[in-house]
């Protein structure tokens, strides 16, 4: 792949990544003001915990997984089909991966929330249901990584900071 078509695919990446990252936390937010709205005696647990929350979980989970990928790709990783399946669905290995090309992070709490959602969203429990419980970041840590992340990626993603 050479450099301008890495480039845009590391940008699509990014922008798939940034939507359903933003996604989650529009979702939240309006769960939690509906449920704030409806008088709930604990909205912050109706966004993340409530019925409607499994979209916010699918979301945070995709965005970034495509953000990882993006990282990865844009610091000179191979973007073909076959490499990014490689990865699939595995959070650690697209951190991981993304790092062995030389991206770093200081989002904060990245890596115990990238451990802390690597099997939920491997296996899909965003998707086809869950056990009853299994840990979980807070959100305020998930969008606090999700900010610091979405810029970094979106710096490494222009054409003049590509790496490779």
């Amino acid at each position: 792949m050479n450099d301008e078509k890495r480039a845009e695919f590391a940008y699509h990446l990014y922008r798939r990544g940034n939507g359903h990252a933003a996604g989650a936390k529009l979702l939240h937010d309006a769960i939690f003001t509906e449920a704030e709205q409806a008088g709930d005696a604990d909205p912050a647990k109706v966004a993340f915990n409530g019925p409607l929350s499994i979209g916010v979980h699918y979301l945070i989970g995709l965005g970034l997984e495509l953000l990882l990928k993006s990282a990865y790709v844009s610091h000179g990783g191979d973007g073909s089909d076959k490499s990014l399946r490689a990865i699939g669905h595995d959070l650690r290995t697209a951190l991981e991966r993304a790092e062995a090309q030389g991206f770093t992070s200081e989002a904060p709490h990245l890596r115990e929330i990238v451990e802390c959602l690597r099997e939920p969203h491997h296996a899909h429990f965003f998707r086809y249901g869950w056990p009853d419980e299994f840990s979980m970041p807070t959100p305020n840590d998930i969008f606090a990584a999700f900010h610091v992340l979405d810029s970094e990626v979106h710096a490494a993603v222009q054409p003049d900071n590509l790496s490779g």
